[in-house]
């Protein structure tokens, strides 16, 4: 027997709210976590360092593909920044507080501009600690170049062709 009935509450006439929006997205945001961290876990254990091949096919997709792999990145983080600040807010609530309606629209509101921030400072940390890096290599390879030449003009490398590098030790020494 059919009855002709209609659903109820039926996606196209429901109206999302903001809470039961930001409950799917953090455990959406909890299972691309969980999926990401497995994946990697189990992944990395298969990898054989002796495996020439995949380390070619690796850096051809690092070299290629590479603001693919920052966006990857960046999505992860996003989801970690919103699934932990949005735990933080459950966590609240377990203790009693917030749980007013206007209440918990604030503190969503909250959280998605807490998440923002983490995930735009941790971004900003990212890069500066890159350059930071790149800057610390690029100053100790002058620092070894510059020792190298140094311990050279001492003599106390002994190495073929010390003699040319100390004429050009003394070369240096009188021209400045």
């Amino acid at each position: 027997m059919k009855i002709n009935r209609p659903l109820s509450p039926h996606l196209t006439i429901y109206k999302p709210q903001l809470t039961s929006t930001f409950s799917i997205f953090h455990r959406i945001s909890g299972a691309f976590l969980g999926a990401a961290v497995s994946i990697f876990f189990l992944k990395i254990g298969d990898l054989n360092p002796t495996f020439y091949y995949f380390y070619r096919y690796v850096f051809l997709f690092t070299f290629y593909f590479h603001w693919f792999i920052l966006s990857v990145v960046n999505f992860t983080l996003l989801a970690l920044c919103y699934h932990m600040s949005n735990g933080i807010r459950h966590l609240l609530w377990d203790l009693g507080l917030f749980l007013e309606l206007s209440k918990v629209y604030t503190s969503g509101i909250i959280m998605l501009f807490c998440a923002a921030c983490l995930t735009v400072l941790n971004i900003i940390r990212f890069y500066l600690s890159q350059a930071q890096s790149m800057i610390l290599a690029n100053s100790l390879e002058a620092k070894k170049k510059s020792f190298f030449f140094a311990s050279i003009c001492r003599g106390d490398l002994r190495a073929p062709g010390v003699d040319h590098f100390r004429h050009m030790c003394t070369v240096l020494t009188f021209t400045e």
